[in-house]
């Protein structure tokens, strides 16, 4: 992720940076953005002047395979359905157990348990 050159501030709540080679979240300069209930998997990013909270790099939790039911992505390259769609999968979704569950904070979102999960995918359990 990255701003890109916007002329404001940008809000980015529960997303997933994954495979981005170096980094995965990159805000340079004192822009203002706001960052909350991401997962960055590489754990690398630049930040600058951003307000960055409740995110997988903030705090004391560890991001790896098995917080993840897959990181095989074949699903989001392959076929889709029908509808068009992105078939159901395990991609990217937070296993049982994981600490990434229920760490975030609340944005707006709707959520289930005790706290937004991190991430793009809110879980069930």
């Amino acid at each position: 992720f990255d701003r890109n050159g916007s002329n404001g501030p940008n809000k980015l709540y529960n997303n997933i940076g994954w495979n981005n080679g170096y980094r995965d979240f990159v805000f340079r300069d004192q822009d203002g953005s706001i960052l909350r209930n991401n997962i960055s998997v590489t754990g690398n990013n630049n930040l600058g002047g951003s307000d960055s909270e409740y995110n997988s790099w903030d705090l004391s939790v560890k991001v790896n395979s098995d917080d993840f039911i897959s990181m095989d992505d074949s699903v989001i390259t392959g076929p889709r359905a029908a509808d068009g769609s992105i078939r159901d999968s395990g991609f990217l979704k937070l296993k049982r157990g994981s600490d990434l569950i229920d760490a975030g904070t609340n944005v707006g979102l709707p959520y289930n348990g005790s706290g937004p999960d991190l991430g793009a995918i809110e879980s069930d359990y």
